[in-house]
């Protein structure tokens, strides 16, 4: 029974609040996506007994969205998202909401998720308290950057692109952000190792955020701007030429 569905596609669990185990998940999934589970790991890939032990290749999975809310037990992402020998470089879109205990995201393998378009965290508040302890305009060392092209990134915080793996990010096209978790500032270098590919940033309650850095005349792909309830913000600097829309609201 440790394979019981070898051909499974699609993997939807919702409002299993008494569903502490899984069984070992097919190699043929393509979506997985639970909802209000007590899980506290995340199932792994069956691999049967001819691929146990070192193996110089990995098996391809050909997941594409991994979708993951309402988990209060998970502290972490381990399970099949960091399982060796198995290669998700076609993963697409990865969600992850409303998992008050989390603490931890896949650092070390976000890099790997080659086809990575789509990221979403919100609801996540161990995570925000977890950013605190960095400081603003940190980042780690340009080669350790990560090049993965993302076109969507979405976060409730502004804080959480201070925590890895996000503040390594360098080729953000589209930044949502909830609020400003009382930061005062954008985190300028974030925004500068993304200047090259950044296209629209969204702000949806900015009422902590007294300044924009000067540096913002430099994100050359800057389109479309859209701050609100800015209410503390003095100024605005000089904006990039690229600029097609501006929407910045103090009220």
């Amino acid at each position: 029974m440790e394979n019981a569905f070898p051909s499974l596609k699609r993997l939807y669990i919702q409002d299993c609040r008494n569903l502490t185990k899984f069984p070992n998940l097919p190699l043929s999934l393509e979506s997985f996506s639970i909802y209000d589970v007590a899980l506290s790991d995340l199932p792994e890939y069956f691999q049967s007994s001819c691929s146990d032990g070192p193996t110089s290749s990995s098996l391809i999975a050909p997941l594409r969205n991994v979708e993951i809310r309402g988990c209060s037990h998970l502290a972490s992402l381990n399970g099949f998202l960091l399982q060796e020998n198995i290669d998700l470089s076609g993963l697409e879109e990865l969600t992850i909401r409303d998992c008050e205990n989390l603490v931890q995201l896949p650092t070390d393998a976000v890099g790997k998720f080659v086809s990575l378009k789509q990221l979403i965290i919100r609801g996540c508040p161990k995570l925000v308290e977890l950013s605190s302890m960095h400081q603003a305009n940190t980042v780690n060392p340009g080669n350790n950057l990560i090049s993965l092209k993302i076109n969507i990134l979405e976060v409730d915080h502004l804080c959480l692109l201070l925590i890895e793996p996000l503040r390594s990010f360098r080729f953000v096209s589209d930044l949502e952000v909830d609020e400003c978790s009382g930061l005062e500032a954008l985190p300028e270098q974030w925004f500068l190792q993304n200047s090259s590919t950044l296209r629209g940033l969204v702000i949806h309650d900015a009422s902590s955020l007294r300044s924009l850095p000067g540096t913002m005349v430099m994100l050359t792909s800057l389109e479309h701007v859209c701050i609100y309830n800015a209410t503390l913000l003095e100024e605005i600097p000089e904006l990039p030429t690229s600029l097609i829309s501006k929407d910045i609201r103090r009220g």
